[in-house]
């Protein structure tokens, strides 16, 4: 356990250190007057390790250094800075083990000092009376009394008095005297004591909601503290208990815990906030059943008081079960802080409600509470007429237990992991309603199910999986609610997915099927090789029933493991092995054209059928095609494709049994068209000729003859279908060279480069009467040279 060691640092600028932990160091010192005002705390050790510096943009003298090593000397330094100016205000060295060793030795002295001293100091000008004390408590709760007194607490005599306790005051241990000293009075008026020569059972019942927030918890363990403070507590009058309470209650201590006030304080000082949601019902029944039972310290002839402090209207029946406690014979006060519901309180609270109900507006009013409930709280206990009501219980107490009996034989059936049905045999007595609360066992938000006095069984849902539920049936009747009969059961694991098998086998991927899991609302897979090899787990959230998992090393075995979840909890895992297919030879691309391809692979194994190629080109709006292939086949040709263009081709082989798949891929570009050949030019006559090529493929949808005289001229062109290999150029111009030019346009819209030849033409006949122009000696043999 780590303690608070503080200690006060005379002449340094009025600077106070404190221990918080074994490496933890707080510092507070006085405030500088200024407006805008920033402090910088500098931490350095003297051994030359780097040094610490915190800046504090803010007008609070106080900072917390961790990090720091018992052992060793450090210097702290305090500066402030204004307008820019850095000024020292303290300075310090320190070890922080030689700190809470000069603790402890004042801590020794004090300890035989015969009562501590208590200055009563009473300022003219408010007419108050404030209660302070030397020394430090290990934890500075915030008293009510440590605060200025009202109007009502004003009182004549020297302005400065020391108070010593009485001689004949026994002080049993330093713990004793540490609560004698402490101030414990409500805020107005001087310190009182509450002496009493009656038995009583005090229960605390605290609300720790999320709504009450721990900053504002530890104002409640103040207000306790005051209320407790001025009681006789030991073993054989006053016996104090404390649950506290949200979704759960939870008894912090029992009534025959502890003997003695100081430890009831200390005990108050060590509470816990837990936070959760406002069931006051059924904080309430856990008083009447656990809290006040013989077993916890509660005594038959003793009377019974509990208090009830809360911020929030409950959620489930309360008052109800505060009725049945009152019935009892328990005297009950109720103390509202904020969002309390006051009508409510009073409805819970015994009468008169004046005295037990208070309502404050926040957590920092309950200080000023503090007296007003002290007093009535006494005034209850020094009560003479608690005699009769001890007999009044002693004689009710059988009557209200006999009309409440509780349901019996608590069965559980038709469990799964998110519900269950629990029945019960009805008790003799007509019931009007059965509340049925469930949790479970290890902590968690209470619910509820309440029914009609004629059932006897209910359904419980929305529970989590592989958990154990505590269970209680209580019977509610018009005056009252009986005591519950309670029981424990466990939930079913989720169930697993069924029937785990792989689909789709390829070199590098596989599909992963099952059957549903009944209440799950997704799947987790995971996946990793069997051999390890270092390979990392990988895993695929998936809300359907199936996975693909690709990514894969061919020829590999992989593990899977599918567990079916809902929310955080999870089933049993299912798993199963499959090895990836290997890895094949490439295809193999021959005979590349413009437009065709033949694509060879290995031939398929005896057992498998080959389905299909399919094909795609490297265009971002390409629709990928197939062809299917005759089983055993081992090539295959495309035809249609476009020119110039790259291909990525897929092969799909199918083997039997299971339907796994065999991918072999590929790429490659088809070449760019082909243009026309044997282009040869004849001739006919002197301004006419023939031009004739070979017949192209399939795809030529045309073919564009352009010629031109080489020594300028007008262009003229000319188009064939694609059917033909020839055509006559006419309107030629005499004695003329030609260049004469043929390209072919294909069905993908690609126009092929041009194939040309040269031709002269005859001279006019007019004048040359005798030959015939265009085959003479020195003439072109009107023959195209390519």
């Amino acid at each position: 356990m780590t303690g608070l060691f503080l200690v006060h640092v005379a002449g340094s600028g009025r600077l106070r250190l404190a221990v918080l932990m074994e490496d933890r160091l707080q510092m507070k010192w006085k405030e500088v007057e200024g407006t805008s005002n920033v402090y910088k705390v500098l931490v350095k050790p003297l051994t030359g390790d780097p040094e610490q510096e915190v800046m504090l943009k803010t007008k609070t003298a106080k900072a917390t250094v961790g990090g720091l090593d018992p052992v060793k000397e450090y210097v702290l330094q305090i500066h402030v800075i204004q307008g820019g100016q850095d000024t020292l205000i303290a300075k310090k060295k320190f070890i922080i083990e030689d700190l809470k060793a000069q603790v402890r030795n004042e801590k020794k002295k004090a300890d035989m000092t015969p009562a501590p001293q208590i200055t009563v100091s009473s300022s003219p000008a408010e007419g108050s009376t404030t209660i302070t004390e030397r020394r430090e408590d290990k934890e500075q709760l915030d008293t009510p009394s440590s605060r200025p007194q009202g109007p009502e607490g004003r009182r004549s005599g020297p302005q400065n008095a020391t108070l010593a306790a009485k001689p004949t005051q026994k002080i049993s241990s330093k713990s004793e005297r540490e609560v004698s000293a402490t101030p414990s009075t409500p805020r107005r008026g001087p310190v009182h004591h509450c002496d009493t020569t009656l038995e009583w059972d005090i229960v605390l019942l605290v609300d720790s909601s999320w709504s009450v927030g721990r900053a504002n918890f530890r104002l409640v363990k103040n207000f306790l503290w005051g209320i407790l403070s001025p009681l006789h507590i030991s073993k054989d009058k006053i016996r104090v208990g404390l649950s506290q309470y949200s979704g759960e209650p939870q008894t912090e201590w029992d009534l025959n815990s502890y003997s003695t006030k100081a430890e009831v304080l200390e005990a108050i000082r060590r509470v816990k906030y837990k936070g959760g949601n406002t069931f006051t019902g059924m904080a309430l029944t856990h008083v009447l059943e656990e809290n006040l039972r013989a077993a916890s310290g509660a005594r038959a002839q003793a009377g019974k008081v509990l208090v009830l402090l809360t911020d929030g209207k409950s959620q489930d029946d309360a008052i109800t079960v505060a009725q049945a406690l009152k019935e009892a014979g328990i005297y009950m006060f109720a103390i509202g802080v904020k969002n309390a519901d006051e009508s409510e309180l009073r409805e819970m609270a015994s009468k008169p409600t004046d005295l037990t109900v208070h309502m404050v507006a926040d957590f920092p009013m309950l200080g000023p509470l503090v007296g007003d409930v002290s007093r009535a709280l006494c005034m209850r206990l020094k009560d003479r007429r608690k005699e009769v009501d001890i007999g009044l219980q002693k004689v009710v107490a059988p009557v209200i237990m006999d009309p409440h009996p509780s349901p019996t034989h608590l069965v559980v059936s038709d469990v799964t992991a998110r519900s269950m049905r629990v029945s019960w045999t009805p008790p003799q007595q007509p019931v009007r309603k059965y509340r049925i609360v469930y949790y479970p066992s290890r902590g968690g938000t209470p619910q509820e199910v309440v029914l009609e006095g004629d059932s006897t069984s209910a359904i419980l849902k929305n529970l989590t999986a592989r958990t154990d539920y505590l269970v209680s049936v209580f019977p509610i009747y018009v005056s009252g609610v009986g005591s519950g009969l309670r029981g424990i059961t466990a939930t079913l694991p989720l169930s697993a997915p069924r029937e785990l098998f792989v689909d789709q086998v390829t070199n590098s991927s596989f599909e992963v099927h099952w059957q549903p899991s009944e209440g799950a609302s997704y799947y987790m897979v995971t996946y990793s090789t069997e051999a390890g090899h270092g390979d990392e787990v990988k895993e695929i959230k998936s809300g359907d029933t199936k996975v693909l998992i690709s990514g894969l090393s061919p020829n590999t075995n992989y593990s899977v493991t599918v567990v079916a979840a809902a929310g955080e909890e999870t089933s049993d895992p299912i798993t199963i092995q499959q090895i990836t297919e290997p890895t094949r030879h490439s295809l193999r691309f021959t005979n590349i054209t413009h437009s065709s391809v033949t694509v060879y692979w290995e031939v398929a194994p005896s057992n498998g059928t080959i389905q299909h190629i399919s094909y795609t080109s490297d265009a971002s709006n390409a629709i990928a095609k197939e062809v299917d292939i005759p089983g055993g086949s081992s090539s295959v040709t495309m035809k249609s494709l476009t020119s110039q263009t790259p291909y990525n081709v897929t092969l799909a082989i199918s083997h039997s049994g299971l339907k796994t798949f065999l991918h072999l891929t590929g790429n490659f570009t088809t070449l760019k068209v082909p243009p026309p050949t044997g282009v040869k030019v004849v001739d006919m006559s002197s301004d006419s000729a023939a031009v004739a090529w070979d017949l192209g493929s399939e795809d030529v949808t045309s073919y564009l003859i352009k010629w031109i005289p080489l020594s300028g001229g007008r262009l003229s062109q000319l188009s064939v279908p694609g059917g033909e290999h020839s055509a006559v150029l006419t309107d030629l111009e005499y004695s003329t060279e030609y260049q004469v030019s043929i390209s072919a346009r294909y069905a993908d819209g690609s126009q092929s480069d041009a194939s040309s030849a040269r031709y002269r033409t005859g001279d006019n006949p007019r004048r040359m009467p005798i030959g015939r122009g265009g085959f003479g000696p020195g003439r072109t043999n009107g023959e195209c040279l390519v």
